[in-house]
């Protein structure tokens, strides 16, 4: 009897789980997930895709972002170093401004060093111009409040960028 009870009370709350779900924060997430995967994995053209275009217009273009990235991995390795991997979170809001809507997405990103695993928490923001039909990024490393404006000048005060952290060294 007791465990029919834990059964039907664990049935309840993941249902509820389930039925809470935002579609939208989940789709941010996902597709946040997989630029951070196309990144790790060399996949640039895709990362491109998925960066906010006026990101993509100041590196110079599509090519000159994407020569940029693979010489930056390039860099990385010789100093032995990769990035493994970054886990994204599903964002809290959606917040509408303009003709744009803002989402903050909050990961960890994971680089090998020759120490050992470098844990880094960091953010990107989540834009869309076309009502959430499709999202692209923009990766908050560097970003403060002066030079963010520069870049989303539209960006919603509702929304705060997230306090630097340090990085976490895991030693081998």
């Amino acid at each position: 009897m007791k465990y029919r009870i834990l059964s039907v009370v664990v049935c309840m709350t993941v249902c509820a789980r389930l039925a809470s779900a935002d579609p939208t924060t989940q789709r941010i997430r996902k597709l946040a997930q997989e630029s951070n995967a196309a990144l790790a994995g060399g996949d640039y053209s895709r990362v491109v895709e998925l960066t906010y275009p006026k990101v993509v217009e100041m590196i110079g273009g599509r090519e000159k972002m994407i020569e940029t990235l693979r010489r930056g991995t390039e860099g990385m390795k010789a100093q032995g170093s990769a990035i493994l991997g970054a886990e994204a979170t599903e964002p809290k809001d959606v917040v509408a401004s303009g003709d744009k809507q803002f989402a903050i997405v909050s990961m960890t990103v994971r680089v090998r060093v020759p120490d050992g695993v470098l844990r880094s928490k960091g953010f990107l923001i989540a834009i869309s111009a076309d009502h959430g039909a499709t999202w692209t990024f923009l990766d908050g490393a560097g970003l403060t409040k002066e030079t963010l404006p520069q870049v989303l000048p539209d960006f919603p005060s509702q929304l705060s960028l997230p306090a630097p952290e340090p990085p976490e060294l895991e030693r081998k």
